[in-house]
Protein backbone atom coordinates (compact mmCIF):
# COMPACT_ATOMS: atom_id res chain seq x y z
CA UNK A 1 0.00 0.00 0.00
CA UNK A 2 1.84 3.21 -0.91
CA UNK A 3 2.12 5.97 1.62
CA UNK A 4 -0.58 8.92 1.30
CA UNK A 5 -0.37 12.21 3.23
CA UNK A 6 -2.99 13.41 5.42
CA UNK A 7 -3.23 17.12 2.03
CA UNK A 8 -3.92 14.94 -0.58
CA UNK A 9 -6.64 12.32 1.19
CA UNK A 10 -7.95 15.97 2.59
CA UNK A 11 -8.28 17.31 -0.75
CA UNK A 12 -9.78 13.93 -1.90
CA UNK A 13 -12.42 13.81 0.32
CA UNK A 14 -13.86 17.60 -0.51
CA UNK A 15 -16.30 18.12 -3.20
CA UNK A 16 -16.93 21.16 -4.75
CA UNK A 17 -20.28 22.85 -4.74
CA UNK A 18 -21.44 25.83 -6.77
CA UNK A 19 -21.03 28.89 -4.49
CA UNK A 20 -24.48 29.94 -5.20
CA UNK A 21 -25.29 26.87 -3.15
CA UNK A 22 -23.27 27.69 -0.77
CA UNK A 23 -24.54 31.13 -0.01
CA UNK A 24 -28.12 29.40 0.21
CA UNK A 25 -27.21 27.22 3.06
CA UNK A 26 -25.02 29.78 4.56
CA UNK A 27 -27.72 31.98 4.69
CA UNK A 28 -30.36 29.67 5.72
CA UNK A 29 -28.24 28.40 8.49
CA UNK A 30 -26.89 32.07 10.19
CA UNK A 31 -31.03 33.33 9.69
CA UNK A 32 -31.91 29.93 11.83
CA UNK A 33 -29.63 31.52 14.62
CA UNK A 34 -31.84 34.49 14.77
CA UNK A 35 -35.18 32.82 14.28
CA UNK A 36 -35.28 33.19 10.90
CA UNK A 37 -36.07 31.09 7.67
CA UNK A 38 -33.28 32.70 6.53
CA UNK A 39 -31.13 36.17 7.01
CA UNK A 40 -31.67 38.34 4.06
CA UNK A 41 -35.56 38.43 5.72
CA UNK A 42 -34.37 40.65 7.96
Amino acid sequence: MPMVGIREVYREAQTMRPWDDVYEDLCKDLGSHYGLNDIREA
